[in-house]
């Protein structure tokens, strides 16, 4: 086939040849061409302005690149995932601690209606936050049977002491043995059996030996007269009133600042179904309460009802203290 592209530019030389002055240089040919797309007449709907084929150039430059990017993020959120995936593992401590404080914090949120409601309760009338288990007064009953029966051992062996000790010869070097005291009737027979020991004596060891009874029934006796059977938030919410399970001799109720009271273990540790069991198995139950104007804690027991856990540990959490 002809080329249809020489024999325009052919064309035009020619007609160019015509029209330029001898006198004239000649014309290049794509100034030619140039001078004669201008002359030629063009449809009126294909005409743009600038700003259009601004637009036009603009959108044709956009699209390629918004279609190049989408792929390539694809491809880099799937080649960090594996990246994210090897740290997981190493991160497992800080994802726990990050989920455990989200939980904490759930927790938390529950509960803030509870501590409102107890507030508006205190506003009213006093409010029991704490009540032990229903078995704690077999409890107590054991443990003054038990400090009883100490009672009585260390009386009956006090009393022993008291009418039976004597002072051995065989042990004794410091001093000789007595002669034997003879018996009405029996001045010529000579007795085996010794003398007592001097009464000051024997009354020490009886009052000593009675002592230890008492020590060791008052250390059995102080786990229940320590431990907290009611724990009331009085009126007004400043206040707080601890009853214990000591019966003699006289019950236990004293009122105690709310400002005073510290305790050194949390009470929501998030293990067991109700959250408050202890943070290792096998460790203790119970929790000390205690006042800063008294020595003894009292003694309180997780496994009882607690009207808000929350809420005893923002009052009586106090670790540092």
């Amino acid at each position: 086939m002809f080329p249809i592209h020489r024999f325009a530019s052919s064309a035009t030389a020619a007609s160019l040849s015509f029209c330029r002055p001898s006198s004239a240089t000649s014309i290049p040919f794509h100034q030619a061409r140039f001078v004669l797309s201008s002359l030629r007449p063009q449809p009126q709907p294909q005409q743009q302005s600038v700003t259009g084929l601004l637009r036009f150039y603009a959108t044709s430059k956009r699209k390629p690149t918004s279609a190049t990017s989408a792929p390539k993020k694809n491809t880099n959120a799937r080649s960090e995932a594996p990246v994210a995936r090897a740290a997981t593992p190493k991160g497992s401590s800080s994802v726990a601690s990050q989920i455990s404080s989200k939980n904490t914090t759930a927790r938390a949120a529950i509960s803030g209606n509870a501590s409102r409601q107890l507030a508006e309760m205190c506003a009213k009338g006093d409010v029991i936050m704490y009540e032990p288990p229903e078995n704690l007064r077999k409890t107590f009953l054991l443990a003054y049977a038990t400090a009883g029966l100490q009672m009585v051992f260390w009386c009956n062996v006090a009393q022993y002491a008291f009418t039976h000790y004597t002072d051995n010869p065989l042990f004794s070097t410091t001093q000789p043995p007595p002669p034997p005291l003879p018996l009405p009737g029996t001045e010529g027979i000579e007795s085996k059996e010794l003398p007592l020991a001097p009464l000051h004596k024997r009354v020490i060891i009886s009052v000593g030996l009675i002592g230890t009874g008492l020590v060791i029934a008052f250390g059995i006796c102080a786990i229940p007269w320590r431990y907290v059977t009611k724990l009331t938030m009085l009126q007004g919410g400043t206040r707080i009133m601890i009853e214990t399970g000591r019966k003699f001799p006289k019950g236990y109720h004293r009122v105690y600042p709310i400002q005073n009271m510290q305790c050194r273990q949390q009470l929501m540790t998030g293990v067991g179904p109700r959250g408050l069991s202890p943070v290792k198995e096998g460790s203790s139950t119970h929790i000390m309460l205690g006042s800063k104007k008294e020595r003894m804690a009292f003694f309180v027991d997780r496994r009882g009802s607690f009207k808000d856990a929350s809420l005893w540990d923002k009052l009586f959490y106090r670790p540092y203290v």
